[in-house]
């Protein structure tokens, strides 16, 4: 529960953004959000509430306008920058964020490789694996093993939603050498198995 006073002579504008997706942590952590903020600021002119505008005005459901949407979305987030002086903080928090930073786009980008570890990924931003275990835990919830999992499950579920590649393809194509293993991993994240989720987008 929260409250808000607003100044009763010049009272707030309140607009509501909800949004969703497979990369939100990677695109709150690059704009320097985590759970710990809650306040902000945004740029001093009057083209955020012309965005805003433009939004409502916009179908969110119009699979033709879906790349229209999404530049916008971002158009609007670039305006908000959370109220921190990065002077008063902790230079090692700095550099565990940048760590997470470049953790979150080795994933991204390699996900796919069937021979991708963590070990490889600690490697490459030259720490040891337990080390990076504890900073991305605490930067973004999770352990990595854990996050590299369900990001590959999420882009599993785009596939089969988007495409018509075989359970067998979409497995080998979001880094599982196993099927049977990709099965079950998918059934235990999302309550079915890839063949039935897929069947039932099509009814």
């Amino acid at each position: 529960m929260h409250f808000y006073q607003a100044d009763e002579t010049n009272p707030w504008e309140y607009y509501w953004l909800g949004f969703n997706g497979s990369r939100v942590a990677e695109l709150l952590l690059c704009n320097g959000i985590n759970g710990h903020d809650s306040v902000g600021t945004v740029s001093p002119d009057n083209e955020l509430p012309e965005l805003f505008e433009r939004m409502m005005k916009m179908d969110l459901f119009d699979m033709k306008e879906k790349m229209s949407v999404q530049a916008l979305f971002y158009s609007i987030f670039a305006h908000f920058k959370m109220e921190k002086n990065y002077a008063l903080l902790n230079p090692m928090s700095i550099q565990q964020k940048k760590y997470c930073e470049l953790f979150l786009l080795f994933v991204h980008n390699n996900y796919s490789r069937l021979d991708l570890s963590i070990q490889e990924i600690a490697e490459s931003i030259n720490l040891a694996p337990a080390y990076l275990s504890q900073v991305i835990k605490k930067e973004i919830g999770v352990p990595p093993v854990q996050y590299l999992k369900a990001h590959r499950l999420q882009q599993a579920r785009i596939l089969l939603k988007t495409s018509e590649k075989s359970v067998y393809e979409v497995a080998e194509e979001v880094g599982y050498s196993n099927v049977d293993s990709f099965s079950r991993a998918f059934k235990d994240k999302f309550g079915v198995s890839p063949t039935i989720f897929r069947k039932a987008k099509k009814v």
